[in-house]
């Protein structure tokens, strides 16, 4: 279910603040500008589509007004309804959203596309909304109705991909953009009117990003990645001018509200504005380091804003041409991540910003950036007594800059790696030396006060991914990667290999106490690393891990996956605290503050989250604590320690479960309800309503079956309790790949059954879903169980879910006499929607779970 994530700034300095998951605390970076910039109709404000959300920003103010989040994936684009009362949203992840933006509420989800919709464009009424396929198989212009979210039509006569689609000013034409080719579509029947595309020579790029209608319907403009902009006659379809000067590709254009001026954005980083009866060049705006992505003339006509890769958005004065602000914040990529001595300040590489950025950790504001690398910053490092930055450079400058980070000047440059840039840098504990990890195979050791090349590592057969020294200098290590599998460690005085850990490792990590080394692609390897023996593994991340760490008292290991999730590993006993979830992306790097309090983790999504580890392990002792209280003998009472330890480490207390209350759903035609639904509705619901995979039976307190994916070294089988106080439950064996590793596998029930069950907690009673994870057979409990909560109800409150109040009818929806399932079908029609309707049974002002519940235990004391 999509909830309502739309805030009003109350404070224009709260904004990293906004949208926090459970448990951290600031958000540093907006996410990189992602796609087109949009006015609202009044000029008041404009949208930014982001990698993390919509942010919206008054124009004229420059600040921070709201953000929009909701989409699990990078927003590709956003339009204004022409009315100003809604806000379009369209995703990575094939989605297509609907807000209002006055109340900011979400509307509805637009489904029937079968692939990532790119352009969105509102009619002129406001009724309907265009959507455009970017898939070559797609190749689809859908179109919805507004009020209803129904798919009306589709136009599907495309030879590729849609790139870009735009509404007549009179509504009469949708213009559509396939393999340069513009289709002139009539909006009244849908019916194909015209094409056309321009006559390429072999010395020109026959590819054009984006077309728009100028304000009087007569002219179309198209952005050319031959660095020209097409402007073209609509009712004879001709070619009327071709506006040349740009020195690289335009990805955008747009018409001033009277028509008369076009502005262009390029790859060459300009804003050039163009007479459009002329179709003579006028000026040119220059203010942006890298790319024009996107300009947009405000509707009143006083404001161009234009948006670029350098993570900015300019605002010109339309008349004076003038640059009148810049909104920031937009930083296009988090590399690396690393903490200063004092835990105040927070480093990271930007990437192809080709800039080291420095943040206050209290406030996560900006304070500088370091300028002077010429190609993307890779990594980054303060020195243990804060005198130094360390920054690696990308594949065309394989350079090692220190700066001073009080001043950010630049102390020294270091020159060794031969080529393919720098993937890690590391101080010694003492800060007297410099590692640097290169992708020409080489690990090479600095002097840092010097900057004198003490030595240079041999042995990886390919690029060298990470580096670590232990706490106490005398060894380096170093990880090879995918194509190199194998931890190498040196002796850093000796400059030999004193050891080979043949281990397929993307990241590594010293223990503070220096006696551990953790490694890790997709699990986690624990080594002692004296005897060389491997003491612990770690699963549970869905894809390859890029970040590991201790906290500085070594009890808990944090992991960084591209699966976009942060675990945090209790080290002692080997298991899994918990999951910290947020990023929209992978991640990149995390890395612990000196005090161990706070916990940092960049993602691709190009923002960082600072975690509260105290608060995050606090809640996760209370939920062990309350599991405890539950039922003494444990979560699962299992005669293998390790069945018991999977889910303490979930906090999950399923013992208390009320078979009486889901009686009703057991009995209830879910997929003829289903079918009820319309789509949206029913993709809202997920696994709780699906036409293809229904909501199994609701288990009840005398045959609970838990989700358990276990793997234990041993042969053969043994006899194994599941479940609470000891009582027998469904579980069976499926032999795995694991076995020819010398594992057997103990499963729960097969993969993707999904479980509800009503949980009673410290704050009342939840209802929560369980389902199991599948993932790849490795050792040690790969698979396991997700958690998610569908609501809390409070302590004081949960006589009335166990027991409705069947005397106040307010159940019987359809005043038929019973509560039936006709009652359930009219609440699951209108889920989501809010104000005042009969489908609202507890009167809450949204239709949502709650309301269904309320109706099935009604129609179980009905019965």
């Amino acid at each position: 279910m999509v909830s309502a994530l739309f805030i009003q700034n109350t404070s224009a300095q709260d904004y990293t603040q906004w949208h926090l998951p459970e448990g951290a605390k600031a958000r540093i970076g907006k996410g990189f500008i992602s796609g087109n910039i949009a006015f609202s109709p009044d000029s008041n404000l404009l949208a930014v589509p982001t990698s993390i959300g919509i942010w919206i920003y008054d124009a004229y103010k420059r600040e921070e007004v709201r953000l929009i989040m909701g989409h699990t994936d990078t927003v590709e684009y956003v339009a204004f309804s022409p009315d100003g009362s809604l806000i379009a949203s369209s995703s990575d992840n094939d989605t297509v959203h609907l807000w209002d933006i006055n109340t900011g509420t979400h509307k509805t989800i637009f489904t029937g596309q079968t692939s990532s919709v790119r352009s969105i464009a509102f009619s002129p009424d406001s009724r309907t909304l265009a959507g455009g396929s970017r898939s070559n198989r797609d190749k689809t212009v859908y179109l919805w109705d507004i009020d209803t979210g129904n798919l009306k039509a589709t136009l599907s006569e495309h030879t590729s991909g849609v790139d870009s689609i735009a509404f007549s000013p009179d509504g009469k034409t949708i213009a559509s953009l396939s393999d340069a080719i513009v289709y002139l579509w009539d909006a009244s029947n849908n019916d194909l009117k015209n094409t056309f595309t321009r006559d390429i020579d072999n010395d020109h790029i026959d590819n054009v990003d984006l077309i728009t209608f100028s304000p009087n319907g007569e002219t179309i403009a198209t952005a050319n990645w031959d660095d020209t902009v097409s402007l073209w006659d609509v009712a004879t379809a001709e070619l009327s001018a071709t506006l040349t000067g740009h020195t690289g590709s335009v990805y955008s254009v747009a018409f001033s509200p009277d028509g008369k001026t076009l502005a262009s954005g390029s790859s060459d980083g300009t804003v050039c504005l163009w007479n459009v009866a002329s179709g003579t060049y006028k000026t040119t705006l220059i203010g942006h380091a890298l790319e024009v992505r996107s300009v947009a003339f405000s509707p009143d006509g006083k404001l161009i804003a234009s948006s670029s890769s350098d993570g900015t958005v300019c605002f010109w004065d339309a008349v004076s041409h003038d640059r009148t602000a810049t909104l920031t914040g937009h930083i296009t990529e988090f590399t690396d991540i690393a903490f200063s001595p004092d835990g105040r300040t927070l480093a990271h590489a930007g990437g192809w910003d080709k800039k080291v950025y420095l943040w206050d950790v209290e406030t996560a504001k900006q304070k500088r950036a370091l300028i002077g690398h010429t190609y993307e910053v890779t990594s980054v490092a303060f020195s243990p007594d804060g005198k130094t930055i360390a920054s690696g450079g990308g594949a065309d400058d394989p350079r090692i800059r220190l700066w001073d980070p009080n001043s950010g000047d630049l102390k020294m440059t270091l020159v060794g790696h031969r080529w393919g840039g720098i993937n890690d840098v590391a101080f010694s504990r003492d800060s007297r030396w410099i590692a640097s990890a290169g992708r020409d195979e080489k690990v090479c050791l600095w002097k840092a006060d010097t900057g004198y090349h003490q030595a240079t590592f041999v042995g990886h057969a390919a690029t060298v991914s990470r580096i670590a020294l232990s706490p106490n200098g005398q060894i380096l290590a170093s990880a090879g990667g995918q194509r190199d599998p194998a931890v190498r460690l040196w002796n850093i005085s000796t400059k030999q290999e004193i050891a080979t850990l043949h281990e397929r490792s993307n990241c590594i990590a010293f223990s503070p106490d220096g006696q551990t080394l953790a490694s890790g692609w997709i699990d986690i390897s624990l080594w002692d690393i004296n005897s060389g023996e491997l003491t612990s593994e770690f699963s549970g991340h869905t894809d390859r891990l890029r970040s590991i760490a201790f906290s500085p008292d070594g009890r808990i290991l944090a992991s960084g996956s591209s699966d976009t999730t942060v675990r945090l590993w209790d080290v002692e006993t080997a298991t899994h605290l918990t999951t910290l979830t947020g990023h929209t992306d992978g991640i990149t790097r995390i890395a612990f503050s000196p005090d161990g309090k706070t916990l940092a983790t960049a993602s691709d999504d190009a923002t960082a989250l600072l975690w509260d580890i105290p608060l995050i392990v606090e809640n996760g002792i209370k939920s062990l604590q309350i599991v405890e209280n539950v039922n003494p003998n444990g979560i699962v009472d299992s005669t293998h320690a390790l069945a018991a330890e999977i889910f303490e480490a979930e906090k999950a207390a399923i013992q208390e479960v009320y078979s009486r209350f889901y009686k009703a759903f057991n009995e209830l035609d879910f997929e003829k309800i289903a079918e009820t639904m319309d789509t949206s509705s029913a993709a809202m619901f997920g696994t709780v309503f699906s036409k293809s995979e229904p909501l199994p039976v609701v288990i009840g307190w005398n045959n609970v079956r838990v989700f358990i994916e276990g793997l234990w070294r041993g042969i053969g089988t043994r006899g194994e309790k599941w479940g609470p106080n000891g009582k027998l439950t469904d579980v069976w064996i499926r032999q795995t790949e694991a076995s020819a590793r010398g594992y057997n596998c103990y499963k729960g029930p097969y993969p993707g059954e999904t479980y509800l069950y009503l949980v009673k907690k410290n704050d009342g009673w939840r209802i929560q879903q369980i389902e199991s994870v599948t993932q790849d057979n490795l050792p040690i409990f790969k698979d396991k169980p997700r958690i998610r909560n569908y609501f809390t109800v409070p302590e004081n409150k949960a006589q009335n879910i166990d027991e409705p109040a069947i005397s106040q009818r307010r159940e019987d929806l359809n005043n038929d006499g019973a509560v039936n399932i006709q009652d359930l079908v009219i609440v699951s029609a209108n889920f989501g929607k809010r104000g005042q309707t009969v489908a609202d049974v507890n009167g809450d002002g949204i239709v949502d779970i709650r309301d269904l519940v309320l109706i099935a235990g009604a129609i179980n004391h009905e019965q």
